[in-house]
């Protein structure tokens, strides 16, 4: 048992390297066709495709967060989340749906909360070949682990950022606006 848990840990490690070497290949060819003016529209959306793909594949299976990070490390991920949200400016619903797929849960209406009935609602209200007008709006009513993974990491980033120039965190401070004292757990 313990064997099979060794591999299926390193089998984890290799995948995010593996993301994370091809996000930092698409982050290199995105930046120069965005820099080139000698660049075709179709090899420039084929760059914002693969740094679009990459970028949330990358963030978004990153389950562990580093407490205390640098300002400087903030800032620098604050970027490039931004510049992956940019990015989806360039491609359509029907572009995303194809690289993350709506997790297939039917029974929202039930308990009140998205589900795949929701998320294509919200896609065919804007057009589903139309090009994504607000990124994180979008994500926000998308359905899918690694967008929503990517969205929690973003959310944590943002709330790091406002910590390290106020003292508070994002939730802190929505708490302390209600009158709400915040319950900090050891360790965390």
């Amino acid at each position: 048992m313990k064997e099979n848990m060794i591999i299926q840990l390193d089998r984890t490690a290799f995948k995010r390297r593996i993301w994370q070497r091809a996000y930092k290949r698409a982050l290199e060819n995105y930046s120069l066709s965005y820099d080139s003016s000698s660049q075709d529209e179709e090899t420039f959306q084929s760059h914002v495709e693969k740094f679009i793909f990459y970028g949330i594949k990358n963030y978004g299976t990153w389950a562990e967060r580093i407490k205390d990070r640098p300002i400087e490390l903030l800032e620098n991920q604050y970027l490039l989340d931004q510049t992956i949200l940019v990015g989806m400016k360039y491609i359509t619903p029907r572009q995303f749906m194809g690289w993350f797929p709506i997790t297939k849960n039917y029974d929202g209406e039930r308990f009140e909360m998205k589900d795949y009935y929701t998320s294509m609602e919200y896609i065919n209200e804007n057009g589903i070949d139309n090009p994504i007008r607000e990124p994180l709006e979008f994500l926000w009513e998308y359905m899918n682990k690694d967008t929503r993974m990517f969205l929690v990491n973003h959310t944590g980033t943002l709330s790091d950022i406002k910590k390290h120039e106020t003292g508070m965190g994002i939730m802190e401070e929505f708490l302390l606006s209600r009158d709400i004292k915040p319950f900090y757990r050891d360790g965390l």
